[in-house]
């Protein structure tokens, strides 16, 4: 994991060929399916960072996941490379398979749950 082709705010992961926004959201956003206006999908959908003007989008769960670093904690999340501002919850692209709920994964501890779509969550964007 280290900066790369993305540009400035961006940070490259070799091993997935991954780009990844380097900073988390600064607002909270609720999770929606159909990409609703306001919503964890619409923020990726319309950021614009470093070289890469589109094609973000929310991260799966395992994607998101493989940022956590393991011999870390608070935060759990690869500190040289990415902020650890506002490090609780971060939304990925999975649902649950039953229920309205979303999973996330939390830096502070490097575990992952589920949550109402509702709730609002930061959430980090990642470029193929």
């Amino acid at each position: 994991v280290g900066s790369g082709y993305g540009g400035a705010g961006t940070v490259s992961d070799a091993a997935t060929g991954l780009v990844w926004q380097q900073t988390g959201s600064a607002d909270n956003y609720p999770w929606s399916a159909t990409a609703a206006v306001g919503s964890a999908q619409a923020y990726c959908g319309t950021l614009a960072l470093g070289n890469l003007a589109t094609g973000w989008r929310l991260p799966t769960q395992r994607e998101l996941f493989s940022l956590v670093d393991r011999t870390a904690a608070s935060p759990a999340i690869f500190a040289t490379a990415f902020s650890s501002a506002g490090l609780y919850g971060f939304w990925s692209a999975t649902p649950v398979v039953s229920g309205s709920n979303v999973r996330y994964v939390n830096f502070v501890d490097g575990d992952t749950s589920d949550v109402a779509a509702s709730t609002p969550l930061q959430v980090r964007c990642v470029h193929d």
